[in-house]
C-alpha cells in the first residue's frame, strides 16, 4: 500500500478477494488500509472455501452468543469485523453460502442467518427478489419483512402467470416494512383482496407510522388487480411522492386510477416507460396510454414507447404535443408512424435524443427519405424543426433512396430520372446539417442471421452511401460527433471518405458496422493504420 488513503482505495477496488486477504496479511498498516474492502461487500464469496470460511464464522459466533456462562472476553471474528460490513446478497444466495446442518443440536440455516443480520447492522441488500416460493413461507417471509426489507435497496416481486394472485394485506405488510432506505421498486403479480391473514402473521403497521419511502424508480410490470376496490391505488400513490421515473407495462383496468394518483401524489415524475416489450403479455390500449401520458406536472423529459402499447389518434395527441420533452424512444411496433416521428422533431425545442429500436416483434419504423427530408412544397426549402439546436442523438432508419451504384436492380430501388439519388441523398445531409449539436449519428439497424450465400436480410440497399461524392461533405459542420454507426447499410465508403470523417469531425471515436463489407475494406485498413483511436465494431 502506498500510504495515501485515496490511492489505497483506489488500488484496493481493483484487486480480487483472495489479494486483498494476502495485503491484509502483511502488516498492521496493510491490514488498516484494505480491511473494509475485504469485508465491505459480501455478494461475490467465489468457491466453496471461501463460502465454509463464511458459514463456520456465522456459527461460531452464533455458538459463543449462547453460551450460558458469561461470554469470553475474546472477540468472534464477526464481532470484529461486521461493522464493516455494507452489501449482502439476497436471502436465497445468502441461505447458500450456508453448510446444511445435520446435528439435532445445531441451529438451522434461517436461524443463522437471523442471527448475522442482527449483528450486522450497516449491512444493505442492493437487490431483493421475491418469487412465489418466498410468499408461501410464513417464517421466512417474516423474517424477510423483520430484517430483510428495513435495508432493502431495490425490491421486485414477482408471481407466475395463471398462478396464485398475491392477498393485499400480504403485500401492503411487505410493503409497510420497507425503509425510506427503497429506492426502486418492480412488482409482477396478480393482486387480490382477502379478509384473512394467515396464521402467524403480526398485524399492521398503523398509517401514521408507515416509514415514507424516498422511492425514484417503480417499475408496474404486471399488477392486475382482482376485485378492485379502490384503495390499492390512492395507498401506493401516496408513498410515491419522490418519484421520477414509471414504467407501465400490465395493468388491467387500473390505468385511469394510477393516472389520478400520478397527479395528486407524483408531481416530480419526469419519464415514463410504457409496454412491454412484446404483444404477447397485453397491449395497452389507445386510451389507457392516453390517461397516463397526461398526467405529469413538469412535463415528460423521457418517455419510451415499446410494442406492448396501442398508440392511436387519443394518445397521438397527447404525445405530438409535449413541449418539454428531451428524450424519446421508440423500441418495435407501437403504433407510431413516420410521419409522427416528424411531427415530434419538428415540435419538440428541448429533444436531445430520439432513437427508433427495431425489436423483431413487429414491422420496422422507416423513414423514407422524402418524409425524413420535409421540404415545403411550394418553396422547395426544409421546413424548420423546433429541435435543430438540441439534438445530440438520432438513430433512426432512413430508406426510399435509389442506389444505381450498387448494380443491384432486385434489391435498390430504380431512379425515374438520372440523378435521382444522389439529389435525394443530399437532401438528407441537408436535413442532417441542421443538427448542429449532433454527436451520435445511428443510420444502421439490427439484422437476423446471414443466409447460405452469405447475405444478411436486414441488409439496407436504399440507404445513404455516406461518400463524398454523394454529399457527405454537407456535414462538415457537425464538429461534435463521436459515434457514427453505419450497421447493415449499403454504404460506398472508401479511403477519402474516412480521412474526410477524421479531418471534420476530430472527436470521432468509434465507428460501427463498417468492416462487414469489402468496398470498405481498404477504408478499415487505413483507419486502422492512421487513426488508431478511432474503435472499429461490427
Amino acid at each position: 500500500m502506498i500510504g495515501i488513503s485515496e490511492l489505497d482505495d483506489l488500488i484496493s477496488q481493483q484487486l480480487r478477494r483472495c489479494d486483498l486477504v494476502q495485503c491484509a496479511l502483511v502488516n498492521k498498516g496493510w491490514h488498516k488500509a484494505v480491511v473494509h474492502h475485504l469485508w465491505g461487500d459480501l455478494t461475490d464469496l467465489n468457491g466453496s472455501l471461501q463460502r465454509d470460511a463464511f458459514s463456520q464464522m456465522i456459527m461460531e459466533d452464533y455458538q459463543q452468543q449462547q453460551q450460558e456462562s458469561p461470554p469470553s472476553v475474546s472477540f468472534s471474528t464477526l464481532s470484529k469485523y461486521g461493522l464493516w460490513i455494507k452489501k449482502i446478497p439476497s436471502h436465497n444466495e445468502f441461505l447458500s453460502y450456508l453448510r446444511y446442518q445435520t446435528a439435532d443440536n445445531q441451529p438451522a440455516k434461517l436461524e443463522l442467518l437471523r442471527h448475522f443480520l442482527r449483528r450486522c447492522t450497516f449491512a444493505m441488500v442492493r437487490c431483493l427478489p421475491l418469487v412465489e416460493s418466498d410468499l408461501e413461507s410464513v417464517e421466512l417471509l417474516q423474517t424477510i419483512a423483520e430484517l430483510y426489507l428495513p435495508r432493502t435497496l431495490d425490491l421486485r416481486i414477482e408471481t407466475p402467470r395463471g398462478g396464485r394472485p398475491i392477498e393485499y394485506w400480504m403485500l401492503k405488510h411487505l410493503l409497510t416494512r420497507c425503509s425510506s432506505n427503497l429506492e426502486s421498486l418492480t412488482l409482477d403479480i396478480a393482486l387480490v383482496y382477502t379478509e384473512d391473514k394467515k396464521k402467524g402473521w403480526e398485524g399492521e403497521y398503523k398509517e401514521e407510522s408507515e416509514p415514507r419511502w424516498l422511492l425514484k424508480d417503480l417499475k408496474l410490470l404486471r399488477c392486475n388487480v382482482h376485485r378492485e376496490r379502490g384503495d390499492f391505488w390512492p395507498w401506493l400513490g401516496s408513498r410515491c411522492r419522490r418519484l421520477k421515473a414509471l414504467e407501465v407495462c400490465e395493468i388491467g383496468i387500473g390505468a385511469v386510477n394510477l393516472a389520478r394518483e400520478m397527479l395528486e401524489h407524483m408531481q416530480d415524475l419526469t419519464e415514463i416507460h410504457l409496454g412491454w416489450n412484446t404483444k404477447r403479455h397485453g397491449v395497452l390500449q389507445d386510451r389507457d396510454v392516453a390517461a397516463l401520458l397526461c398526467s405529469s406536472h413538469k412535463g415528460w423529459k423521457i418517455v419510451k414507447l415499446r410494442s406492448g402499447v396501442n398508440i392511436q389518434s387519443t394518445s397521438k395527441a397527447v404525445l405530438l404535443q409535449l413541449p418539454t420533452l428531451e428524450e424519446m424512444v421508440i423500441d418495435g411496433d407501437t403504433g407510431v408512424d413516420e410521419n409522427d416521428v416528424v411531427r415530434i422533431l419538428s415540435s419538440c425545442p428541448k429533444l436531445r435524443s430520439l432513437i427508433i429500436i427495431e425489436d423483431g416483434n413487429g414491422s420496422p419504423l422507416d423513414l423514407p427519405a422524402p418524409i425524413f427530408i420535409d421540404q415545403d412544397g411550394d418553396t422547395g426549402r426544409l421546413k424548420a424543426w423546433a429541435c435543430e439546436q438540441s439534438l445530440q442523438v438520432i438513430q433512426v432508419h432512413i430508406t426510399n433512396i435509389p442506389r444505381p451504384d450498387l448494380d443491384d436492380p432486385w434489391r435498390s430501388l430504380n431512379e425515374t430520372y438520372w440523378g435521382q439519388g444522389r439529389e435525394i441523398q443530399k437532401r438528407v445531409y441537408e436535413r442532417l446539417a441542421r443538427f448542429t449539436k449532433l454527436e451520435v449519428l445511428r443510420l444502421g439497424h439490427l439484422f437476423d442471421d446471414a443466409d447460405d450465400d452469405g447475405e444478411l436480410p436486414g441488409d439496407q440497399y436504399d440507404g445513404l452511401e455516406m461518400t463524398l461524392d454523394s454529399g457527405l461533405h454537407l456535414l462538415a459542420g457537425l464538429k461534435g460527433i463521436r459515434e457514427l454507426d453505419v450497421s447493415c447499410l449499403r454504404t460506398g465508403i472508401r479511403v477519402a471518405d474516412v480521412e474526410w470523417m477524421s479531418n471534420h469531425w476530430p472527436g470521432l471515436c468509434k465507428i460501427k458496422g463498417l468492416e462487414y463489407y469489402k468496398v470498405n475494406e481498404e477504408a478499415v485498413e487505413w483507419l486502422q493504420k492512421h487513426c488508431p483511436s478511432i474503435r472499429l465494431e461490427f
